[in-house]
C-alpha cells in the first residue's frame, strides 16, 4: 500500500529531527511491505528546521520512495500549513504528525488492515525524556469519557463540554481529511484545525462516519510546546475557540450561569465521577484501557532516551 508520513512543522530544528527518528523506527520495523512517501509542510520556520530535515533525509533517503518539503512563504498559522501537508501527500493513507512529537513503539501499518473512518487511540504526553504525569491522568480521564460516549450522537454531545478528542492519537482516512467540504469549514480559522474539524465530522459531513477505538497508544504527544504558533499567540487560539462556540452554539447553556453556581458544571463533574469510578469497575473495556495505558507508561522513558540519542548523534554530525 502506498503510505504518506505528514509532518507539520515550525522552528523546530531538533526537535523535528526526533519525529523523524520515530518515523525511521516504524519503517524499519514494521513498514517493509509499503511503498512510503515523506512530506513535511513548513510553516516558514527561521532557524535550521528546513536544511537539518533535507541533510536527514538525504540520510534516509532509501526508506522513502518520494520524499517533499513544503514551504509556505510566511507564516501562516497551523489550519493553513496543515491543510497544505494533506493536499500534498500523495498516499492512499496517511500518518500525520506535529513536528514535535513522536511516533511510539506500537505499530501503527497495522491499523491498515481496518475499516475505519477515524480511530482513537489514547495518548502520552512526554517532556524531553520524561512523562508528563499530570497531563497523562487527564488524557486518560479524557479517553475513558470517549469510551463512554462512543456513538457519533453521543460524541456530538461531548463537544458541548469540550474536546476530549486527542488529535495526536487519532488516525483519519485520507477521503475524510481532503473532503474539500471540510477543509472550507476548516480554513474559517487559523489555529483551531483540531476542533472544528471534530465539530464538522460530527454535525455537518454528509456520510456516515465509521468510529474505531484501539487502546494501544501510537503517538507520544510533547506537551510543552506548540506547532506555528508562539506564547503570545495563544490568546488568538482561545479567541477562536470562544467564537466557534458562539457561533455554532456549543455549551450555549453552559456559559449562561457564573461558574460558582452553574448547574452545568455540577452535571458535568457527576458524569465524569461516573463514568472514571462506576463505569471503571463495572465496565471491562475500561480495565483494558487502564492496563494497556500503564504498559505503555512503562515503556515510554526507555523509547524517549534511545530516541532522543539517534537525534542527538545526527545533530552533532551537522554541527
Amino acid at each position: 500500500m502506498n503510505i504518506s508520513f505528514m509532518v507539520v512543522s515550525y522552528n523546530q530544528e531538533n526537535l523535528i529531527i526526533e519525529t523523524l527518528e520515530s518515523i525511521k523506527y516504524q519503517i524499519q520495523l514494521f513498514g517493509n511491505d509499503n511503498s512510503i512517501q515523506l512530506v513535511i509542510a513548513d510553516d516558514c520556520s527561521c532557524d535550521k528546521t528546513i536544511l537539518n530535515s533535507k541533510i536527514w533525509i538525504e540520510r534516509n533517503k532509501n526508506l522513502f520512495s518520494d520524499s517533499k518539503i513544503i514551504m509556505q512563504k510566511e507564516n501562516s498559522g497551523i489550519v493553513n500549513n496543515y491543510l497544505s501537508g494533506i493536499n500534498g501527500s500523495d498516499g492512499e493513507f496517511i500518518f500525520q504528525i506535529a513536528g514535535d512529537d513522536l511516533f511510539f513503539i506500537n505499530n501503527i501499518f497495522s491499523y491498515l488492515k481496518y475499516e475505519f473512518d477515524l480511530m482513537i487511540t489514547p495518548v502520552v504526553p512526554f517532556i524531553s525524556k520524561q512523562i508528563d504525569f499530570v497531563k497523562s491522568a487527564l488524557f486518560l480521564q479524557g479517553f475513558h469519557i470517549l469510551l463512554k460516549n462512543n456513538s457519533l450522537k453521543r460524541l456530538r454531545k461531548s463537544q458541548y463540554y469540550g474536546n476530549f478528542i486527542p488529535a495526536p492519537g487519532t488516525l483519519i482516512r485520507k477521503s475524510v481529511l481532503t473532503d474539500p467540504h471540510l477543509q472550507n469549514f476548516q480554513r474559517k480559522f487559523k489555529y483551531i484545525e483540531d476542533y472544528s474539524q471534530w465539530y464538522y465530522l460530527f454535525n455537518l459531513y454528509n456520510k456516515e462516519l465509521e468510529i474505531k477505538f484501539d487502546f494501544r497508544t501510537i503517538r507520544l504527544y510533547r506537551s510543552n510546546t506548540g506547532v506555528s504558533i508562539t506564547g503570545k499567540e495563544n490568546h488568538e487560539i482561545n479567541a477562536e475557540r470562544d467564537k466557534m462556540r458562539t457561533e455554532f452554539h456549543l455549551s450555549k447553556n453552559y456559559f449562561k450561569y457564573p461558574k460558582v453556581i452553574n448547574p452545568y458544571v455540577y452535571y458535568w463533574k457527576c458524569l465524569k465521577i461516573k463514568w472514571m469510578l462506576i463505569d471503571f469497575i463495572f465496565l471491562s473495556e475500561h480495565r483494558e484501557l487502564e492496563k494497556e495505558y500503564i504498559r505503555s507508561l512503562n515503556e515510554v522513558p526507555s523509547y524517549l532516551a534511545k530516541n532522543k540519542e539517534r537525534a542527538n548523534q545526527f545533530l552533532l554530525s551537522v554541527r
